[in-house]
């Protein structure tokens, strides 16, 4: 009976140590971040654009989009031809297997 007594009694005791490290270490939690500065948040300062760099920046962008309009009309024209030699070469194959394999002498 004294053991569990003073085994519940231990508990109790861990238990309110625990309870009273926790509110210690809330407190000083709250204490820091009272105490604390504010933080404000800085922008390094730029200096303000020139005429030629926004020339500069959009000789850019214009050249970068031309160069993609001369890809994608080198890449249609290159398919086209693909698909032109491709329909030629199957009439071809077909004509072929129609008049010429189709005539065993």
């Amino acid at each position: 009976m004294s053991s569990s007594n003073s085994r519940e009694e231990e508990l109790r005791q861990r238990e309110k140590e625990l309870e009273e490290r926790e509110l210690a270490m809330r407190l000083r939690e709250l204490e820091a971040e009272v105490n604390s500065p504010p933080f404000h948040q800085t922008v390094k300062h730029q200096s303000p654009e020139t005429r030629f760099q926004r020339w500069k920046r959009n000789a850019i962008k214009i050249a970068s989009f031309v160069g993609i309009v001369v890809c994608v009309i080198a890449a249609v024209r290159i398919a086209s031809a693909l698909a032109t030699l491709v329909i030629v070469v199957a009439i071809a194959f077909a004509l072929y297997k129609v008049f010429i394999d189709g005539r065993k002498f």
